[in-house]
């Protein structure tokens, strides 16, 4: 990557825009960007860098700060860079986040960060993550690759060099992308954890299954038992002990089971001799019972056949109670057509009297409607002129809105010129404190910036030797050298303060502009308001608008409220009146209509009158032919003789069932005391006290017999349980330990943790070899920059025998034998070797990166700290770097390197703010 033109808007000190063509440069040899410190040379790099990549070349300097504070607010920040790679011209153009002026009203807005690339054939790429995206497509590399390789910035590469093996560690991995080897560490000491965990858990299992293992307390075993629990005995033998222990328990299971089966067969025969004794007594008792039931039931059943007997007599009455009811069956068709006539009577009595009462409503409906009809025409006739006086009072009404709307909008002016007043005197008091705040800075910079120069004399006589030339005035002779002073400011605290008071100007500047935006809103509202007002208001000074204002526009209102409700009064009664007129015809209709109804009901009535006497005639006629009041008291009369009858028939019944039921009981009885005297007197009962005796003391040595088997049933399930699991914990055990056996050995030593060996883990180990690499070329250059006294050393040993260790450096001191840490490089020597380091981590990344062609290098500062000699070396070396196609670019006040290199970019600040860059060839 070479760059060919380089455009910069408002960045950083360029204030305008400023075009580099840096095509003129050639694309080999040396090129030196220098002039005034803090004039803008290390933003040249931050240009190049942030256009590729969208980020300056220091970490440093993020993109919030690349905003020029001397550029007017309408320019744009941007940047535009034109560069071929790999023999292809490719153009970019990239802007950070910034505050603008709004295009609309006051104020500033946020300006997003934007991109744009532009490939050889013509596609374009925006947006600015897609366009860093394809920048780094493009080349190959990062942003931070791309300071590693590339562009060397100011104090970036002394990290490097001071930093320890951890943060090598870290620096390589990015670079040459060794994370995948970590990442097998990591597995494998995972790997290692998960099966000391797999062998501990299977540990803990077996001594929960060996906590199950139990003994009789007086068993030889139980010992055996105890150590095997105490963890005091091996697996093997707590499972030779688990089968001694069963071979026991199955043996004392079985000696127990044969006597509980000879006990069962005892119990079983005194059962069956209790139960015959049992029998026995239980059929005298019942015997005694049975012969006592006989001698009450044989008199119970002499008196029932008496009953009976009664009975029958009784029943001879049923006779003359049905031949009534058959007569009463045969009227009751009579009583049923008197029934009918009597609910006709009634529906025609029912109907007169609803005749009646329409008749009476369609009086009253027709008297009503005639006093509304007469009352509606008596509104009409009042309200005949409401429309005119409707018309009339909405002109006034609108007259009056007009007035109030012109006031309301000579309110809003006089708010505006009252809002744009207040916001002018803030402007101005802005202004004041902000032109107060810049001369302080003024004030303090110029201090300062008279201290530095007069301690850079200072720092300049002190190397003035007598006979060697003065590098400002070329004199040999030094009679009075400046002297220099206790307390000098660094450069850095000079453009610190430069940017401070730079800011500070841009803030003045901004608040002067503020305050002219505000006076002249303001004049503007003063003039609109004083003429409006005179149109609405007459001749009012300015301050008593607002007064007489506020008083017309509440007058204006409460006549515009009182017309309103006036209008909405009349447009209520017009609406009321258009509902009348089309009443009062309907009205007249509907009376009509019931005067018509009346007529119907009062004829309907009389016909009513007639049916309802010539009914009642035929009714009384009925009456007199029938015995009984009406049909319910035939039907009350009827069902009373039925219920006698039946009484009759239920009492027969109930006496021949009772005599049926205890014939049978006596029969049934007398044949039970037969049998039972019979088997009584065949039968010999046993001793029931001395049997249940017995049977209670089989019943407890049977208990305990069942509660040893279910003991030794338990014993044996859970030993045999306990056994298998620990036959196959073994296996699994014994298996799991030699996986673990190999995974510790591959995950220590990947981790860096084998004992008595060095603590080199395997991403450390395989970036020793591009360590390696990167300091032999970086070698070629440390020795010819310190005439062959440095050579730089991978340190193979660790500090300590805890520590980490393999990217450790030291530094070769030729002139001696020694080596000793690179710490302990002065300051040149420091730069140098840094320098020759960072070379030498370009080429290995380039190289490691496949074939990344980066045609420019750039080094930021650093030569000022050289002695002569050391320049020397340090500008051969770097000249060397330009064999081939390449080109390199170096930041640098030292005027020996201005004399040296030809091809210069030269930055110099400009009096009215920011600062020009041009390219001498």
């Amino acid at each position: 990557m070479r760059p060919l033109e380089l455009t910069m808007k408002a960045f950083g000190p360029y204030a305008g825009c400023e075009k580099l063509e840096m095509e003129k440069l050639g694309s080999q040899g040396l090129y030196l960007i220098t002039g005034d410190t803090g004039a803008g040379k290390t933003t040249i790099f931050d240009a190049i860098c942030f256009a590729l990549f969208g980020a300056a070349s220091g970490d440093s300097r993020d993109g919030s700060m690349l905003r020029s504070n001397y550029a007017d607010p309408e320019t744009p920040t941007e940047v535009s860079l034109r560069f071929l790679h790999q023999g292809k011209e490719y153009y970019l153009k990239r802007n950070p986040e910034y505050m603008r002026p709004a295009k609309r009203g006051d104020g500033f807005t946020k300006q997003a960060a934007d991109a744009e690339l532009h490939y050889p054939d013509g596609r374009v790429v925006t947006k600015a993550k897609d366009v860093t995206a394809a920048v780094e497509e493009i080349l190959g590399i990062n942003r931070q690759q791309f300071g590693q390789i590339a562009m060397l910035a100011q104090g970036d590469f002394r990290k490097l060099l001071l930093a320890d093996t951890k943060e090598r560690i870290a620096i390589f991995r990015q670079l040459f992308k060794t994370d995948e080897y970590r990442k097998l560490q990591d597995m494998l000491e995972n790997e290692r954890k998960q099966v000391w965990v797999q062998v501990e858990d299977a540990k803990k299992r077996v001594q929960q299954d060996i906590a199950r293992m139990e003994a009789e307390e007086a068993d030889v075993l139980s010992l055996e038992v105890a150590k095997a629990k105490a963890g005091e005995m091996l697996l093997e033998d707590v499972i030779k002990l688990l089968d001694r222990l069963l071979e026991v328990d199955m043996e004392r299971y079985k000696e127990c089971e044969t006597q509980q089966n000879r006990l069962k067969e005892e119990l079983g025969e005194i059962n069956q001799r209790i139960g015959v004794g049992e029998t026995l007594e239980q059929t005298r008792v019942t015997l005694a019972q049975k012969k006592a039931e006989l001698k009450t039931l044989e008199p119970e059943y002499i008196s029932l056949l008496q009953q009976f007997e009664a009975e029958k007599e009784r029943i001879k009455e049923k006779e003359p109670l049905n031949q009534e009811l058959g007569m009463i069956e045969a009227e009751l068709p009579n009583y049923e057509a008197l029934e009918t006539l009597e609910r006709e009577l009634r529906q025609l009595e029912v109907s007169e009297q609803g005749l009646l009462d329409k008749k009476e409503n369609y009086e009253k409906k027709r008297t009503a409607k005639e006093a509304e009809l007469t009352e509606k025409q008596e509104r009409l006739q009042d309200w005949k002129d409401s429309g005119e006086t409707l018309v009339r009072v909405q002109g006034e009404l609108e007259r009056v809105e007009r007035i109030i709307s012109d006031l309301n909008h000579l309110e809003t002016l006089e708010r505006s010129y009252r809002e744009s007043q207040t916001g002018f005197q803030a402007a101005q008091a802005q202004y004041v404190s902000d032109a107060d705040i810049y001369d302080d800075y003024n004030t303090t910079y110029i201090g300062l910036e008279r201290k530095f120069y007069d301690g850079q004399a200072g720092i300049l006589a002190e190397t003035l030797k007598i006979g060697c030339p003065c590098p400002v005035c070329g004199s040999l002779e030094h009679p009075k050298p400046a002297v220099r002073a206790r307390e000098v400011p660094t450069e850095q605290e000079l453009s610190a303060a430069k940017k401070a008071l730079e800011k500070a100007r841009s803030k003045r500047d901004h608040s002067a502009q503020e305050a002219g935006v505000w006076k002249e809103r303001m004049d503007r509202n003063e003039q609109e308001l004083e003429k409006t007002s005179e149109q609405l208001l007459g001749a009012v000074k300015l301050e008593e608008i607002l007064p007489e204002l506020r008083k017309q526009l509440e007058e204006g209102i409460h006549k515009q409220e009182e017309l309103k409700q006036f209008i909405v009064q009349q447009e209520a009664l017009q609406e009321e009146k258009a509902k009348l007129q089309e009443e009062v015809p309907v009205l007249e209709q509907e009376l009509q209509g019931l005067i018509e109804k009346e007529k119907e009901a009062e004829v309907a009535l009389a016909t009513s009158r007639t049916k309802l006497s010539e009914a009642q005639k035929h009714m009384d006629e009925k009456k007199r032919d029938l015995k009984f009041r009406n049909y319910i008291d035939a039907v009350a009369k009827k069902e009373e003789i039925q219920n006698r009858i039946q009484a009759l028939d239920k009492k027969f019944e109930e006496i021949d069932r009772k005599c049926k039921d205890i014939a049978d009981s006596i029969t049934e009885i007398k044949s039970y005391i037969k049998n039972s005297e019979e088997i009584l007197a065949q039968s010999e009962a046993p001793n029931l006290e001395e049997e249940r005796a017995k049977k209670a003391d089989c019943e407890g040595k049977r208990s305990a017999f069942e509660q040893n088997l279910r003991r030794f049933s338990t014993r044996l399930q859970i030993h045999k349980d306990v056994r298998e699991s620990l036959v196959k914990e073994a296996e699994a055990i014994s298996e799991t330990e030699k996986k673990l056996q190999w995974v510790k050995a591959l995950a220590d030593t990947a981790n860096g943790k084998l004992s008595g060996r060095e603590k080199i883990m395997l991403e450390t180990y395989v970036q020793t070899t591009y360590f390696d690499r990167i300091i032999r070329k970086a070698n070629l250059r440390f020795l010819t920059m310190s005439d062959g006294q440095y050579e730089l050393v991978r340190k193979k040993e660790a500090d300590n025998a805890k520590s980490q260790s393999g990217l450790d450096l030291n530094v070769l001191d030729h002139y001696n034998g020694t080596q000793r840490s690179v710490k302990t490089l002065s300051g040149g020597e420091s730069f140098m070797a840094s320098l020759s380091l960072a070379l030498g981590l370009s080429d290995e990344v380039q190289s490691a990166a496949g074939g990344i062609q980066i045609d420019t290098l750039f080094v930021d500062e650093g030569f000022g700290s050289l002695d002569p000699e050391a320049l020397d070396q340090a500008y051969r070396a770097l000249a060397g770097l330009t064999e081939g196609n390449r080109l390199v670019g170096i930041i640098s006040h030292v005027a020996d390197l201005k004399e040296r290199i030809e091809k210069q970019v030269v930055v110099t600040k400009q009096r009215s703010g920011g600062s020009k860059a041009e390219i001498v060839v």
